[in-house]
């Protein structure tokens, strides 16, 4: 990464196509930097930062919905791109890391989860999170889920018993392989 000062005297404004600048940009990206530090180390406003993204993400859109070639598209979403390439192979490394502590307990997977979590808070909710505690005759599980789908899920379990009523209440019936139901009404006294 270059030092501190690099572009600082370039005697012209900063380009989302410069080379120098795009390699400093995605090494902050891949090493977990914020967007502030980011735009700090490059030395560019993080609202400059910020627009490149926003108007190169929208041209990646476009782009993505014409179908077009890598060469068709413009400065500004070839930066975008590249900026979430950076970006996602550091949420990839911390993702093998929380893989990683599954099988090997030396691992420290926290502070991996904590900045995936702080990056991308949509991806990495614990609302997500299923607890489950067994023990020997009974099993508990614990579901944080969001209000519409408590909603859903609940409409769901409904139906389901109400669908498991209805099915004893018919065990003592016969269906007929015509898809006739005959109920059995004899009675026998024992």
């Amino acid at each position: 990464m270059p030092p501190l000062g690099q572009f600082k005297y370039r005697g012209r404004s900063p380009k989302p196509d410069d080379p120098e600048l795009i390699a400093v940009i995605e090494n902050c990206q891949r090493t977990g930097m914020s967007h502030r530090v980011t735009a700090s180390v490059a030395e560019i406003s993080k609202d400059t930062l910020t627009n490149w993204l926003n108007l190169g993400r929208s041209e990646l859109a476009a782009w993505d919905k014409a179908n077009q070639t890598w060469e068709e598209l413009g400065s500004l979403g070839r930066f975008a791109a590249r900026f979430e390439r950076a970006a996602a192979e550091f949420e990839a490394g911390n993702t093998a890391d929380i893989i990683a502590s599954i099988h090997d307990k030396s691992v420290n997977f926290v502070p991996a989860l904590i900045l995936n979590k702080a990056r991308n808070p949509a991806d990495w909710l614990e609302a997500r999170q299923v607890n489950v505690q067994q023990d020997v005759r009974v099993l508990t599980v614990s579901v944080s889920l969001p209000a519409l789908a408590t909603q859903q899920l609940l409409a769901i379990a409904q139906r389901e018993l109400a669908q498991q009523a209805l099915l004893e209440a018919h065990s003592s019936e016969e269906i007929e392989p015509d898809g006739v139901i005959d109920v059995d009404t004899t009675t026998t006294d024992l």
